[in-house]
């Protein structure tokens, strides 16, 4: 198998990994919120996230004995809503709905562009964490 091959069998398994984040939940009873979004429960969430993320990148493995899928290389996530996020690696766990992207992040939406060295995305919590490069530790929460 050349790695043109490989990398061509890689995407459309890791594009029918993104899918199946798309089916709906199956003998499950509705999730609502909770009153207050500042206490964070101890139990496993149910919700499945809703949207298409797009990846790219030079090389893209698929891990079916972890559900996980992992790309390096001028990494592009394109969100829902016209986000996109590049970076040099990226990696997501497809039973915990939650990806990461490190080394050199940058995320544009419109005419805004943040650079940071990384940024993660808790799907089912609707909770993003950005690490800024700055001169002092900090780290952004936005919650949509």
């Amino acid at each position: 198998m050349t790695r043109h091959s490989s990398l061509v069998t890689s995407l459309a398994i890791a594009g029918l990994a993104l899918c199946a984040l798309n089916a709906p939940a199956r003998a499950q009873d509705p999730v609502t919120q909770p009153a207050s979004q500042e206490a964070v429960s101890k139990d496993p969430v149910t919700t499945i996230p809703s949207g298409l993320i797009r990846l790219s990148a030079n090389q893209v493995e698929f891990y079916y004995d972890r559900f996980v899928i992992q790309a390096d290389g001028n990494v592009n996530v394109a969100l829902p809503g016209g986000v996109d996020v590049t970076g040099d690696a990226f990696s997501m766990d497809l039973r915990l709905h939650r990806f990461l992207v490190a080394g050199n992040v940058a995320i544009s939406a419109g005419a805004q562009t943040l650079h940071g060295a990384a940024m993660s995305d808790f799907l089912n919590f609707h909770r993003v964490y950005f690490v800024p490069v700055t001169d002092q530790p900090d780290r952004w929460t936005y919650l949509d």
